[in-house]
């Protein structure tokens, strides 16, 4: 029987949580105009392989959908939040190693959640530039790096979970994001797409195609 896919959704209040009234201007984008710079900057920005093990990755669901693209002006899937998040079906034969795409600082580290339905690990990494990496549904406590830890692309970050204790098939999920101020005050997460490096190919991945 075909397995299902395990979709990991971490909440806005959840991140948000992190970052009070008085940061909010340093990480936000307040206006159009700065988020169709920060959006057009973007599309030169390369991400590195979110993997270290070389193992072909699965994307399971997510990122650039060709066939939605033949039929909207967003080419881009999105889950139910709105959000442009990929996952990666994890190989049946053990969990990998996932690893920075981008430099930047960890913000936000949760690793102690054994359960998806009591909460979701998870990291996030500043990049300097407003926009942060999202890295989800790791195992619990294989966390390698800290809250304010500067981090390299590749850099070693935490492990997947393991498919063979996992009730459906294992997954994890990364996502690039800004944080929008918007003009009643209130504060959004806006995904955009990632540019990958496949072995020297910038690709925006699908479903349906391997890492």
């Amino acid at each position: 029987m075909k397995k299902l896919i395990a979709i990991a959704i971490v909440s806005t209040a959840t991140i948000m949580s992190s970052f009070s009234a008085s940061n909010e201007d340093y990480y936000n984008v307040t206006s159009d105009e700065e988020a169709d710079l920060l959006k057009k900057a973007n599309e030169t920005t390369v991400y590195s392989r979110p993997f270290i093990d070389k193992r072909k990755i699965f994307v399971a669901e997510g990122g650039y959908d060709e066939e939605i693209a033949k039929k909207e002006y967003r080419p881009f899937w999105r889950n139910q939040n709105g959000q442009q998040t990929i996952h990666f079906q994890i190989p049946s034969n053990g969990n990998s190693k996932i690893c920075a795409v981008r430099d930047g600082t960890v913000v936000n580290v949760i690793q102690n959640k054994d359960n998806c339905n009591k909460g979701i690990n998870y990291i996030r990494i500043y990049h300097g530039d407003k926009t942060f990496s999202e890295y989800i549904n790791f195992k619990a406590q294989t966390c390698k790096v800290r809250e304010g830890l500067k981090v390299k692309a590749g850099q070693e970050l935490a492990t997947t979970k393991d498919p063979a204790s996992y009730i459906t098939m294992a997954d994890f999920s990364i996502s690039l994001t800004y944080i929008r101020r918007n003009k009643d005050k209130t504060l959004s997460i806006v995904t955009i797409p990632i540019h990958f490096n496949v072995n020297g190919k910038i690709t925006m991945l699908k479903k349906g195609d391997t890492i």
